[in-house]
């Protein structure tokens, strides 16, 4: 099994030495890439849309409009 990475303390390196970041940014890329095979055994989820269901008093107001509508075109 891999060794356990943690997450170093923000700003605990020297500021005064470029060099002393350099240990943080190996583990950054390894806890990113841990993440990303991580996400990678899970399939991936589709959403399915949902469809609004129709009140009783919007179901009316649906028909009556429809009505209207087909009475103007007759």
């Amino acid at each position: 099994m891999a060794q356990a990475i943690f997450v170093p303390k923000f700003g605990d390196w020297d500021e005064s030495d470029p060099r002393s970041g350099e240990e943080y940014t190996i583990i950054f890329d390894k806890l990113r890439e841990e993440r990303r095979i991580e996400a990678a055994k899970f399939p991936p989820v589709q959403l399915q849309a949902t469809k609004k269901k129709d009140t009783k008093k919007e179901t009316l107001k649906r028909k009556v409009r429809d009505l209207f509508t087909y009475v103007r075109r007759s």
